[in-house]
């Protein structure tokens, strides 16, 4: 680790900062904060913002609803999502459910037109001027290097923090068990759509310039700046913010794939788990879509191909919403979907 300097409080807060030689004499007498990630590209941290809390800018996303008084609050970090099968809904069969998807949803998943994912040169400067006359492709190979975007992940796993059962705060005390890497900038409620009758929210520590970096439909948050902690257990607050997704239960798994951008973690997640038994039985030439989903069709249930479909779609769904264009996110989507599909189908013509 090397240790850095904090910047003079007259500078616009930041979360994000290109290391400069002439840097030096703007931080000169300025205290020594908490050992941060410094990268030979880029290094991430947090300055002094003097701004409120409160203060709330309008958000690029539909604004979210108000939080009913028996909403219940979770604390989630981005861990693998649990794996779970929805349930069926009352009066409709999985078949049904199943010819339903098939019907209704597009037998390739992929981004809507060219302007769909372009990020607004905006929601960067928003975060940390000097971010202006960087080049994307930068930015984002700046938190990827040296383990950054892995160790801001553990940042976030490493947050404790107790939540008022009954509604969303402004702010929220939360504790630091883990200081290797910057501090979360904010506390994300993510509610699911707003016709969603007593909806619940969960709350996710997150870092706003590793989702300003790839969602073209990022609102801009509020200006946060947590103060690095010292030592572990601190406590410090920081800002809520809150957004709408389609399917707020696959945001985990879109969190931990920005944040560590693990190659083939979608996949794993949206589709079933196949014994390695039944995969060495197929030759090189059987391994495509048709057979991966024969297979998923002989081993599990209707009830269980629909609940990953529905995860698939969802997640889909989130994309959209968001705008992230991601070669390699939509690729091993669009694998997961062609995969669900020839599984359903093959399990629909199961007499």
């Amino acid at each position: 680790m090397v240790q850095t300097h904090r910047a003079p409080l007259g500078r616009k807060p930041s979360n994000f900062v290109v290391p400069r030689a002439r840097k030096a004499s703007l931080v000169a007498g300025r205290k020594i904060s908490q050992s941060l990630a410094h990268h030979s590209t880029s290094r991430i941290r947090t300055r002094t913002a003097g701004l409120s809390r409160s203060n709330y800018i309008q958000s690029l996303l539909p604004t979210p609803p108000s939080t009913p008084p028996t909403a219940p609050v979770q604390l989630q970090v981005f861990q693998a999502p649990v794996r779970v099968n929805a349930p069926v809904p009352n009066g409709v069969t999985a078949a049904q459910l199943a010819q339903r998807m098939l019907h209704e949803q597009p037998r390739i998943l992929c981004p809507p037109d060219d302007k769909f994912g372009v990020i607004h040169r905006e929601s960067l400067t928003w975060i940390d001027p000097e971010l202006d006359d960087m080049p994307l492709a930068f930015i984002r190979q700046s938190l990827e290097v040296e383990d950054c975007g892995p160790m801001m992940q553990r940042v976030c796993m490493g947050i404790r923090s107790k939540l008022p059962q009954s509604s969303v705060p402004e702010t929220i005390e939360v504790q630091a068990t883990n200081i290797e890497s910057q501090m979360p900038t904010h506390m994300l409620a993510v509610f699911p759509h707003p016709s969603v009758r007593a909806p619940a929210v969960t709350i996710y520590p997150i870092h706003d310039i590793i989702f300003a970096a790839y969602c073209a439909r990022w609102p801009r948050l509020p200006q946060s700046d947590p103060l690095p902690p010292v030592e572990v257990g601190e406590k410090f607050d920081l800002p809520v913010a809150s957004i709408n997704l389609p399917y707020p239960k696959a945001f985990p798994l879109l969190a931990h794939y920005l944040y560590t951008r693990e190659e083939k973690i979608v996949m794993k997640n949206l589709l079933p788990l196949i014994p390695v038994a039944a995969l060495r039985g197929l030759t090189a030439e059987q391994r495509n879509a048709t057979e991966f989903g024969a297979v998923l069709a002989r081993l599990y249930s209707m009830e269980a191909l629909v609940a990953k479909a529905q995860q698939v779609i969802g997640f889909y769904h989130n994309l959209l919403a968001l705008e992230i264009l991601d070669g390699r996110l939509w690729q091993e989507l669009c694998a997961s979907w062609n995969i669900t599909r020839h599984a359903l189908m093959a399990k629909l013509a199961t007499p």
